[in-house]
């Protein structure tokens, strides 16, 4: 298996529930057949292992469909936590009255399973309930055989229960040191998405900053992809601002960038630039139709209005980028056709004389 694949089975739960239950069903058919051919296998173990694997067996069926996963999950630990409980029990008694440690020793292993199961697939504070009652009855097991009236546990067997309960405290105390791990690492993962997310959107107008702007356009440069550049400028901005206030200049640029949003392509990029500029990268299109698309723009802001403010316009740089031009030329060359833009009257839109 690929590294990247098992990336993936750890990065999906239920794949992984599925890859564990695989995982379970050839150790459980191994360990039988170890335990048959060194003929030690008890009477109730072969019919515990045939039984176990009947069970995982349909809990895997089930793990295929959607609306029964998080059943299989509850299942698979309900019947693990029976199984492995009661078989326990019975060795325990089996134990005491034989005197045959390894009866015991051959089951008590296996219960740290359940904390791993109901911490891995189980909601954190169900896991931890879960997990304290199972630790509970083995701790009771405990008791009944270190403090024995009738004194018929051997010093060998109180000596196995003792490692078993403090083996299974520490078990039970990394668990949940994980789900705290767990937890801390999701808090930091959600905390970092957040500040990746403010690293690169404008505050004020919800829309990729200039940061996000030259990472894309370095990124679509190294695929080599075909695009076409937009710079677009709104007219006469500094006297809004002067003459209306900065709040409802503010509000002008929302207004604009919604107007420019709502007559953009699927799969172009818009972006505030810096001020009032804004670039837009219009992907897997040529000059003609970026011309025309800057136009329709043009046109839709110059015919919207905009609160107290009736009149607003903007000014339009169409430059196109080829993957092995210079990114100073393909900036230098939008920027000047905004300038002409402006210069020559406004509400223009100026296509790049860098073909």
């Amino acid at each position: 298996m690929k590294f990247s694949s098992f990336h993936t089975i750890l990065q999906d739960s239920n794949r992984l529930f599925q890859a564990l239950l695989l995982f379970g069903i050839c150790t459980t058919g191994i360990t039988w057949l170890i335990k048959e051919i060194s003929g030690v296998i008890l009477e109730h173990d072969r019919l515990a292992y045939s039984l176990c694997l009947a069970i995982v067996l349909g809990v895997l069926f089930l793990s295929y469909f959607k609306r029964f996963q998080l059943f299989a999950r509850v299942c698979i630990f309900l019947f693990l936590s029976g199984y492995f409980v009661s078989l326990t029990i019975v060795n325990f008694f089996v134990t005491v009255n034989t005197g045959n440690v390894y009866a015991l020793a051959s089951v008590i292993h296996w219960l740290p399973i359940l904390y791993v199961v109901s911490f891995l697939f189980l909601p954190s504070r169900t896991a931890v309930a879960a997990s304290v009652t199972i630790y509970l009855a083995v701790l009771a097991m405990v008791v009944i055989g270190l403090f024995d009236l009738s004194n018929q546990v051997s010093n060998q067997i109180k000596a196995l229960l003792y490692n078993v309960s403090v083996a299974h405290l520490f078990y039970l105390f990394c668990m949940l040191g994980v789900v705290q791990l767990k937890t801390e690492q999701r808090k930091h993962k959600i905390k970092a998405e957040e500040m990746e997310r403010a690293a690169h959107i404008d505050g004020l107008l919800g829309i990729p900053n200039r940061r996000f702007l030259e990472k894309h356009l370095n990124r679509l440069h190294q695929e080599k992809a075909s695009m076409v550049i937009l710079l677009i400028d709104v007219d006469h901005f500094k006297l809004i601002n002067d003459t209306y206030g900065h709040w409802i200049g503010d509000d002008v640029l929302r207004g604009v960038v919604e107007c420019l949003q709502h007559n953009l392509r699927p799969g172009d990029t818009i972006g505030r630039w810096g001020g009032e500029e804004f670039l837009i990268v219009a992907q897997d299109t040529h000059l003609d139709k970026a011309a025309a698309l800057a136009e329709r723009l043009r046109d839709a802001v110059a015919e919207e209005t905009f609160g107290s403010v009736v009149h607003v316009t903007v000014s339009i740089g169409v430059s196109e980028f080829c993957w092995n031009e210079q990114w100073d030329n393909v900036f230098h060359s939008v920027d000047k056709a905004l300038y002409r833009a402006k210069s020559s009257g406004r509400n223009k839109v100026v296509i790049s004389d860098l073909v």
